[in-house]
């Protein structure tokens, strides 16, 4: 009878831990940055942060081609630097932001031929899921500039790093993106081809940690096509910052 009843409680303890260990398990798998929410957030960089800083570069860049350039631009070989904020308030995202540039044009004697853009940033955003606390720091480089091409071209370097507070936890997470070769053409002022690599790392409150890698291709169009190293694919919308998952 003594056996029973120490088997019984025995039992019962192991049923107890494994019901423990269990439950530590779900918490911890349900305390991680997923897949979706990595998306989200490289794609509100993508709309907020790269593309407001292609349009200005491509606005400084066409003034400088201009005849008799804007005060913005004068001179070849000479630094400028400006600050100013940025408010947008979209369906899907919102965001406010403080941006310093410095930017230096490139001359091919008299004739411009490239412009050096770096800027930072420093703000808040708001996405369908997330809400992001951040800073940006980016090296863009724009050819194309002088007259007679059609297409501007931007190389350069984005990294963001963030405090993400989501439907059901906080994280934090840095985005680096290398942009190779994004082409705006002249005529319309539309991105119409181009590519970026992304790197991702996100660490929830609990102490979990995701390193995901992802590819960008710009469509045309406004749109963007974002897929991750699982093979899920995304579109972005670069002009209001909707993300979508793409079906097969």
């Amino acid at each position: 009878m003594k056996q029973i009843k120490l088997i019984t409680k025995l039992i019962a303890v192991l049923t107890i831990f494994f019901l423990a260990s269990c439950s530590q398990e779900d918490d911890s798998t349900e305390e991680v940055v997923t897949e979706l929410e990595s998306a989200e957030d490289i794609g509100a960089t993508l709309s907020e942060d790269l593309l407001p800083i292609v349009d200005d570069a491509d606005e400084l860049s066409d003034k400088a081609s201009d005849n008799g350039r804007s005060y913005e631009v004068k001179a070849c070989g000479v630094s400028y630097d400006t600050a100013f904020t940025r408010e947008y308030e979209g369906v899907y995202v919102t965001s406010n932001a403080s941006f310093s540039y410095a930017y230096e044009l490139v001359c091919n004697g008299a004739i411009p031929t490239t412009l050096n853009l770096d800027a930072t940033s420093s703000g808040t955003r708001t996405t369908q899921r997330l809400t992001s606390q951040g800073s940006i720091t980016s090296e863009q480089v724009v050819t194309g500039i002088q007259p007679g091409s059609t297409s501007y071209v931007v190389n350069g370097l984005l990294e963001r790093t963030g405090s993400v507070t989501g439907e059901s936890k906080s994280f934090s997470s840095t985005i680096n993106l290398t942009i190779t070769d994004l082409t705006v053409t002249k005529s319309n002022q539309q991105i119409a081809s181009g590519t970026a690599t992304v790197t991702y790392e996100g660490t929830t409150s609990a102490g979990n940690s995701i390193s995901r890698t992802a590819n960008v291709s710009f469509l045309g169009g406004g749109e963007a096509e974002l897929t991750l190293n699982s093979g899920r694919k995304f579109l972005v919308n670069l002009r209001t910052g909707e993300v979508t998952e793409i079906e097969d």
